[in-house]
């Protein structure tokens, strides 16, 4: 299995052992699945569908730009 070496900076270091506790799985998963998530939504884009956040208490909808 290829291996994939990256730095983080302090504050996304943070942000993945918050991720990684609460999920109470390895950061390699948290970054899995976060490759699976944005590989699911650029097919989604490139598919012409639109990415929208729903907000059920403030009834708000919320469109996600991908970079």
């Amino acid at each position: 299995m290829p291996r994939f070496t990256m730095d983080l900076n302090p504050k996304l270091d943070k942000v993945l052992t918050e991720l990684s506790d609460n999920k109470e799985v390895p950061k390699s998963e948290i970054i899995r699945r976060a490759v699976a998530y944005y590989s699911y939504l650029e097919e989604g884009r490139e598919a012409g569908k639109r990415i929208t956040m729903i907000d059920e208490k403030n009834k708000t909808v919320q469109e996600i730009l991908l970079p």
